[in-house]
């Protein structure tokens, strides 16, 4: 059976479904017939796990695009020519600690367009909505283990990357808030304002990358709690888009 890992901030908080070493679950389990408890609990925990994944894809799938809200798509920028083209499929070389790809959102569907200025293009098309100065962009990472085992990870701020960072690290930009001119780096938690936007994202390859099978990545806009499922804490929205990223 399939194991599916999920991770978010609140369940991370209150019990571990994943990364617990053997000392840690027998502090917490008797110790009489130890091996079969832990075995029951995992197959409960991963059976629980496998039924709320598979409603949240059927809810996502389901769910109406909300059309005042801006819907993204991910785009890589040409570094020869300065273009930024859209993204429904990338690979690249899974190299020890290097940089697999940086994705940059824009709330358009254009196929490609020349750099001018990326506050201004982001600012065009991100305005055009009614609710955009309500709306925050967030991601999805799902990592898939040799082993079958599925790691999830909601990011909504930069420390949600923790759950997956030896698999895969991933660092958010915030490419509008920036004087013009200035270097910048990836964002930290204590940098995050009401006004921050994650318009950006590193893929980087972790420690562990040689047990990684597959990498989606997704990006998706929300408004409040009410886009996300109480149990799981993934996007449960219409406003997403996204993307396996392959090995080369």
């Amino acid at each position: 059976m399939k194991r599916i890992i999920i991770f978010f901030s609140a369940a991370a908080a209150a019990i571990c479904l994943a990364g617990c070493s053997s000392s840690d679950m027998a502090e917490t389990l008797p110790m009489t017939n130890g091996a079969t408890v832990a075995e029951d609990i995992t197959e409960s925990v991963t059976e629980t796990e496998s039924e709320t994944a598979v409603s949240v894809e059927d809810r996502r799938k389901n769910a109406a695009i909300n059309e005042n809200q801006p819907f993204m798509n991910l785009y890589k920028r040409n570094k020869e020519t300065g273009v930024f083209d859209i993204k429904h499929s990338y690979s690249a070389p899974w190299i020890w600690y290097s940089d697999i790809g940086g994705f940059y959102s824009f709330a358009t569907d254009e196929k490609s367009f020349p750099y001018d200025g990326f506050k201004s293009a982001f600012n065009n098309w991100w305005n055009s909505y009614p609710d955009a100065e309500v709306t925050k962009i967030g991601y999805e990472v799902k990592v898939t283990l040799k082993t079958g085992d599925e790691l999830i990870c909601t990011v909504k701020k930069p420390s949600d990357t923790q759950s997956i960072f030896t698999y895969v690290e991933l660092y958010l930009y915030d490419d509008v808030h920036q004087p013009d001119g200035a270097w910048y780096s990836h964002l930290l938690d204590d940098q995050v304002t009401d006004d921050t936007l994650m318009t950006s994202i590193k893929v980087t390859t972790g420690e562990k990358i040689d047990e990684v099978q597959s990498i989606y990545l997704t990006v998706f806009t929300y408004e409040n709690d009410n886009e996300f499922d109480k149990e799981t804490g993934r996007y449960i929205g219409g406003n997403y888009t996204g993307f396996e990223i392959g090995k080369e």
